[in-house]
């Protein structure tokens, strides 16, 4: 059992020394690093969505804020002359 656990142990570092090999080192000056941590914040991702949303509501109620014009309009033809007459009492 001893010897089990011993060569698996060795095994797995002999695999971990390998993986080290597999990535490939780079070096960063202060502006990529900042850049890259620029690009990939969640959390400034998540402001610039609130400042368009900001963006739309203003413009959103800036439209409100403008009059709305409504028309209409109707008409009335009677192709007969009417025949009325008024009479009032006293005159």
């Amino acid at each position: 059992m001893k010897r089990i656990n011993n060569s698996v142990i060795v095994l797995s570092l002999f695999a971990g020394m390998m993986y080290t090999h597999a990535q490939e080192k780079k070096q960063l000056s202060l502006d990529e690093a900042v850049q890259l941590g620029i690009q990939n914040s969640k959390s400034l991702k998540i402001d610039a969505a609130k400042i368009e949303e900001a963006t739309a509501d203003l413009l959103e109620a800036k439209n409100r804020q403008l009059p709305e014009l409504k028309v209409s309009a109707s008409y009335l033809y009677l192709p007969l002359k009417p025949n009325v007459d008024i009479r009032l009492p006293g005159v």
